[in-house]
């Protein structure tokens, strides 16, 4: 079986923070190498290409050692995460973000929730992403991850932000994003739309 692994376009984006972070003098070389492990160091002195696959448990490492440095907490990964996806949505990588915000006569729940799994299963070797069959609520979406159990929390909340953005920016409406871990391998994120 293939390690649980994130995709170079969406760990390049915690990397380069953690190197801002680290050239401000906000977090000095000395403490990087001693909060992550050797082999997490010598991925972020690595050339982070966007098509190579990056083990999600140093990825893990890097966020929490983020959120330590720069904020903390479940509001700072929020935050991640919808920065991400704005750089993701820049960088022109996933043209089915792009078409979705450009083709605004198109945009519907169903398309959304395709997007974000199509986006999931591109940035994720691992897992399952599934909209669950009821969808009877105007204003609640829900999509399911099974086979979850490696993703860290810290990275199931930056999720979480990146789909807040991405559905605020389809839909043009404001949304908030709840996500949990139902049982050890399966997250259900719900999207509220006002």
């Amino acid at each position: 079986m293939e390690r649980p692994s994130i995709k170079g376009t969406a760990f390049i984006s915690a990397v380069t923070d953690l190197q801002e972070l680290v050239q401000s003098g906000r977090l000095r070389r000395e403490q990087l190498e001693l909060r992550l492990r050797p082999e997490d160091v010598e991925i972020i002195d690595s050339k982070i290409l966007p098509g190579d696959w990056y083990p999600i448990e140093s990825y893990g490492r890097v966020l929490e050692l983020l959120g330590e440095v720069d904020g903390g907490g479940a509001s700072y990964h929020i935050r991640r995460g919808r920065r991400t996806a704005e750089r993701l949505l820049k960088s022109g990588i996933y043209r089915q973000l792009d078409r979705a915000v450009e083709q605004r006569a198109e945009k519907d729940r169903a398309s959304l929730i395709g997007i974000m799994l199509t986006v999931g299963r591109t940035l994720y070797n691992f897992g399952s992403w599934e909209i669950l069959r009821d969808q009877s609520s105007e204003r609640v979406l829900r999509f399911e991850l099974r086979q979850m159990a490696a993703l860290p929390e810290n990275a199931r909340i930056t999720i979480q932000g990146f789909v807040e953005w991405a559905a605020e920016h389809i839909l043009e409406r404001r949304t908030r994003v709840e996500s949990r871990r139902a049982q050890g391998d399966r997250i259900l994120f719900d999207i509220h739309i006002d």
